[in-house]
């Protein structure tokens, strides 16, 4: 499979990968532009050389993905010294690694025509959509961004449970009359940010 190909998939699906290219290299070592894909569970696409260089690079790439921030990799083919990799080439290389599939979400309690307006302004801002309701007619496709994760449930509550929020992620309740109930699961729970429109 073509690394951008790959790549292209990942980023649809906003699942979290790291590119790393070699940028800068002396001496001998793996061939300059290489370019390797790092998937979040630590498998690749592509390489940038094998060896171990390359094993501390997937390291540096998975560091680079739990930060949520690139990085420069440098090392040299040598045993010893600074940035020596555990080879015998004799070679320096320089390795940027770039982080991706990180697009921000934004889960929102109520379907209502509030959170409608904010899930088509947080789609034209990059975010990813999750909406729940326990209203079927309210999570109707046209309503949202055709990206949106819809979730209908017995109970906001429910819905809380089901919705698998994430410590990162930006969450707001707009309810006609539950707010209450989802804020009482909510407000124990890590998240980036918590907002609530009264009913």
């Amino acid at each position: 499979m073509n690394i951008f190909s790959e790549a292209a998939k990942l980023e649809e699906q906003n699942r979290p990968f790291a590119l790393a290219q070699i940028v800068d290299s002396r001496g001998s070592t793996p061939r300059h532009s290489a370019q390797m894909l790092v998937r979040e569970d630590g498998t690749i696409l592509g390489t940038i050389g094998g060896g171990m260089v390359e094993r501390k690079v997937i390291d540096e790439a998975l560091d680079a993905l739990r930060e949520k921030k690139p990085r420069m990799f440098h090392g040299r083919m040598a045993r010893n010294g600074t940035d020596a990799v555990g080879s015998d080439c004799g070679g320096a290389m320089s390795v940027y690694i770039s982080v991706h599939g990180l697009r921000p979400r934004l889960v929102l309690i109520g379907g209502g025509h509030v959170n409608r307006a904010i899930a088509q302004g947080a789609a034209l801002l990059g975010f990813e959509i999750a909406v729940a309701d326990i209203y079927q007619e309210s999570l109707n496709p046209d309503y949202f961004p055709p990206s949106a994760e819809l979730l209908h449930a017995d109970s906001f509550s429910a819905a809380v449970d089901q919705l698998d929020i994430k410590p990162d992620n930006f969450v707001l309740i707009a309810t006609n009359n539950k707010d209450r109930e989802a804020l009482d699961k909510l407000i124990v729970r890590p998240v980036a940010w918590l907002g609530l429109l009264a009913s």
